[in-house]
């Protein structure tokens, strides 16, 4: 009789491979959902594109100034966070000590991972006012401020892609330049910076791809309001102090709701989501394209046409544009962190998460911390064995596949901006599939989101195995399976459980998804009653609900707490993940 590891054995590659379908089921059920939904009616695509109107009602779509303002939104955004993102990547690689440059990774790390929503909060608060008072508008709502707000979110993943690209930078050619009497300045010039030119267009571009997808913090902030397009340079620049509206926050709006399933109406809103989830893919693989290629640069000597005090000159200009930069990114790390920390404190207290909640601000936030927790232990009961089976798949020996294919799969599900994610929920599982709105169908769409992050760290240890061990044990006798589930698999389990809690602190604070598929304001019980129809209620949607509806100084405060709550649950799992890293980078190193 065969043992249970030789049966293990015989299903594993094929498991590998359910895996990586499963992922690929998934991609495929978002665009099946967004086709589906624009053969439904009619869509005019050049009055779409071209059209400034909207009005449903005399079936009138006109979407330009829409992707004005997403173009211009994310203009904004990465015309502060490039240049900033950039030079604190450079001021990390040639002015820190290794020390210093670990915190200034946590640093990113930790800006990276704060919720969407929470930002929102951020802006309610604190930029809206400085819009009122600099605009003389009477909300302080305008384009200008979702710009603002959107840079400060795409500054980690501009600087983190960016500073991956410097670390490639071959040591050799540093030490070359520096041998030809080049000052460390001169270095980061015209040695690291030309090198790295494609890694840090990719950190650029992905920061692109993040600011078209956002939603949340740039619907609370934008103002939401259907205008014209610019007929003019003085008139566009003069549109960013007013309100607008983009792609994501039209289809955040009740209207997605309102337009049925079917009809021009609904085939538009599918559209909209098609045109934004097609720019941000783009955008997002070329971006990491880019990263993953590498370039040499040959070494630059002194400059002969030039002389020493305007060398002297040019190097001090660089090394104060670094330092300012990395003042910028502590100083913007630091002042989130105090103001959640300093105006959450002021109200949290452990008797607050066992508290029932009463109504949107009343009561504690025992319900809501459930129902996350309950999404949460969902989605990772999804996400990991499926993450975990499609990273296990690049394993070169499973099937002789392409060992990039799940890494493919991966940045294409990371690139789904997440109320595309929402409204494929909403039209496949919710109305569909007749599960109405339920914790269940929340836990599938958080899933989604965390999935990618699984892939791509189990695919990087897999292909970090030692080949000593690999071939030691085909030196043995052990077959593909025997190998994968003796060497690989425990080779790659650090990296399951660290790309899982990094998963999961990007989806635990999802707002979007979870206003479509799970969540209602107020009155879900719980635990849930049943399967369908048992909707909850969650952290990042109290949050939201609060921000957007109330201005009592009570709800206010309750927001903060629950802004810290958020937070602190996101950091707790981005820290175990740092632990797990850390040890799967020393036995890497032994």
């Amino acid at each position: 009789m065969m043992s249970s590891t030789g049966r293990l054995d015989r299903v594993l590659p094929g498991l590998c491979g359910f895996g990586l379908a499963v992922a690929v089921a998934m991609v495929a059920a978002i665009v099946f959902f967004l086709v589906d939904g624009m053969r439904s009616g009619d869509v005019d695509w050049w009055g779409l594109v071209a059209g400034s109107d909207w009005s449903p009602r005399a079936l009138d779509f006109g979407a330009a100034p829409m992707i004005w303002g997403t173009l211009i939104v994310s203009t904004i955004a990465l015309a502060i966070a490039a240049p900033v993102g950039w030079g604190i990547a450079l001021a990390t690689k040639t002015l820190l000590s290794d020390r210093l440059a670990g915190l200034a990774t946590a640093w990113i790390q930790f800006l990276a991972v704060v919720p969407s929503v929470v930002w929102g909060l951020i802006a309610v608060v604190y930029v809206r006012p400085l819009m009122r008072a600099a605009t003389g508008s009477a909300s302080g709502d305008s384009i200008l401020a979702a710009g603002l707000v959107l840079a400060a979110m795409v500054l980690p993943i501009v600087t983190a892609v960016s500073l991956d690209a410097l670390h490639a930078v071959p040591r050799s050619l540093q030490d070359a330049a520096r041998c030809c009497g080049v000052s460390d300045m001169s270095v980061a010039r015209s040695v690291l910076v030309p090198s790295a030119s494609r890694g840090l267009v990719a950190g650029l571009l992905l920061g692109l791809s993040r600011a078209l997808g956002e939603t949340v913090a740039v619907y609370l902030v934008i103002g939401r309001v259907d205008g014209r397009l610019p007929d003019g340079v003085r008139s566009a620049v003069s549109s960013v102090a007013h309100p607008g509206q983009t792609l994501t926050t039209k289809l955040n709006s009740p209207e997605s709701v309102l337009a049925g399933t079917s009809g021009s109406y609904w085939a538009t809103m599918c559209a909209l989501a098609f045109m934004l989830m097609a720019m941000t893919l783009v955008v997002g693989l070329v971006g990491a394209r880019l990263a993953s290629m590498t370039r040499a640069t040959r070494c630059c000597g002194p400059n002969r046409g030039t002389g020493r005090r305007s060398i002297a000159v040019k190097d001090g200009a660089t090394r104060a544009a670094l330092v300012a930069a990395l003042l910028v990114g502590v100083a913007l790390s630091a002042t989130v962190f105090l103001i959640v920390a300093a105006r959450g404190i002021e109200v949290a207290s452990p008797g607050l998460l066992v508290r029932r909640s009463s109504g949107v601000t009343g009561g504690g936030l025992r319900d809501q911390g459930l129902g996350s927790g309950l999404l949460i232990l969902t989605a990772a009961l999804l996400a990991c064995p499926v993450g975990c089976l499609a990273g296990l798949f690049a394993f070169r020996g499973v099937d002789r596949r392409p060992r990039r294919t799940p890494r493919i799969v991966a940045l294409v599900l990371a690139g789904v901006p997440s109320i595309v994610l929402g409204l494929a929920g909403y039209g496949l599982l919710i109305s569909r599939f007749g599960l109405g709105k339920s914790w269940l169908a929340g836990g599938v769409v958080l899933a989604i989101v965390a999935v990618p992050y699984v892939v791509v760290a189990v695919s990087t240890r897999v292909d970090a195995a030692p080949p000593s061990q690999v071939f030691a044990a085909s030196t043995l006798g052990l077959g593909t399976s025997q190998t994968l589930r003796s060497v690989v698999y425990p080779f790659a389990k650090p990296a399951l459980i660290s790309g899982s809690l990094l998963g999961l602190a990007r989806a635990i604070g999802e707002t979007a998804p979870l206003l479509f598929t799970a969540t209602v304001f107020a009155g879900a019980s719980f635990p849930p009653s049943s399967i369908a129809d048992a909707p909850v209620v969650s952290l990042p949607t109290h949050l939201f609900t609060i921000v957007q509806d109330s201005t009592s100084p009570e709800a206010r405060q309750v927001a903060w707490a629950t802004a810290l709550t958020l937070l602190l649950a996101a950091q707790l799992m981005v820290v175990v993940a740092q632990v797990y890293e850390r040890r799967a980078r020393r036995e890497v190193a032994t």
